[in-house]
């Protein structure tokens, strides 16, 4: 709860911190976290922590192509 409410504030003050929105991808719930995700690779395309995120919101043995697809 913390972490999130750090990293709320770090957006709030710069909206283009990729990595601080790839942080909110991996920590936040549901939608919550396929927006900060995919901010977060607007920004910078090749975010680890948002494609992260996004590899993770599927089951681990997931399509990959379905992975991939949710990152654009």
């Amino acid at each position: 709860a913390r972490c999130v409410a750090l990293l709320d504030e770090a957006v709030a003050i710069d909206p283009g911190f990729s990595r601080a929105w790839g942080l909110l991808g991996l920590y936040r719930r549901g939608e919550a976290k396929l927006v900060a995700a995919r901010r977060a690779l607007e920004l910078d395309p090749d975010c680890p922590t948002a494609l992260t995120a996004l590899a993770m919101t599927l089951p681990p043995f997931a399509r990959h192509a379905a992975k991939l697809e949710l990152a654009r």
